[in-house]
């Protein structure tokens, strides 16, 4: 019977270390990553049912980091680890998280205790590749913009696109753009990854990481639009929004671009 898989995120190598020698449990598969967005890449395969992660890391903070995994499966048992007691209270306000650690000389028991309580009603989850939604938006830097064009940012995302089977939209205005795509969690999170590490686009934020039943645009490998300054803002308010069916949000949001760009077409 395959093991349950649990992470351990944190950048500092030596307390790595320490967590290979002091963390050891049979009954799981303790997989230990320096960074948070490798430990994202490998999340759709591995489907960990537990994650410690530091909250102080340069790639990606703890938070930053976990509400991403919890977007992807609400069920993985989430624990932030910090040294610093003014982080507790941001931190304790997050109500997908399952605990909090400090980090000091007994972290390592703690996490051992953890494990050993968890022992008792392990799961085994499936490992087949489900259909998400991804929606972020960012901007492009200052660097991209004066040396390419849209069509060499976007040309290279087409092919990937189409070769992984990921649909989805790109609205722009100057140099902000939304992107929705949507495919396999594996190649979307490995897509995201990618574009968070490209010197092209910078303050990338998260909106979406959603199940999807199926595709809302099948037949799109990455349909640009351009927008008014205004629709854009609004356009954006409303992704942002938690309060809404993102579904039937971006169905309707693809159906008037569609449009548009047929418009624009027979002009």
């Amino acid at each position: 019977m395959k093991k349950p898989v649990v992470y351990y995120v944190d950048d500092e190598d030596s307390v790595l270390d320490i967590a290979r020698h002091r963390i050891s449990q049979k009954e799981f598969d303790l997989r230990i990553f320096s960074s948070p967005l490798n430990a994202l890449a490998n999340l759709p395969d591995d489907r960990p049912c537990l994650i410690f992660s530091d909250q102080r890391m340069d790639e990606m903070d703890g938070l930053t980091f976990l509400k991403i995994a919890n977007q992807f499966d609400p069920e993985i048992k989430l624990f932030v680890i910090t040294a610093y007691k003014e982080d507790w209270d941001k931190i304790l306000a997050t109500k997908y998280l399952s605990g909090l650690m400090a980090k000091d000389q007994s972290t390592h028991l703690k996490i051992r205790q953890a494990l050993e309580k968890l022992a008792v009603s392990k799961t085994v989850y499936d490992t087949d590749r489900q259909n998400f939604l991804l929606i972020f938006k960012a901007k492009f830097s200052a660097a991209y913009k004066g040396t390419k064009s849209l069509k060499d940012l976007v040309g290279p995302t087409i092919h990937r696109n189409s070769k992984h089977g990921i649909s989805g939209l790109m609205l722009y205005n100057e140099d902000l753009f939304l992107q929705i795509i949507e495919g396999e969690s594996h190649d979307l999170l490995n897509l995201y990854q990618e574009i968070i590490e490209n010197d092209g686009t910078k303050k990338t934020k998260l909106l979406w990481f959603v199940q999807m039943d199926d595709k809302l645009f099948p037949d799109l490998t990455m349909l640009t639009s351009e927008m008014h300054p205004e629709v854009f803002n609004q356009c954006s308010a409303l992704l942002s929004s938690k309060k809404r069916d993102v579904r039937l949000l971006v169905k309707s949001l693809g159906w008037v671009v569609r449009r548009a760009e047929e418009q624009n077409s027979q002009n």
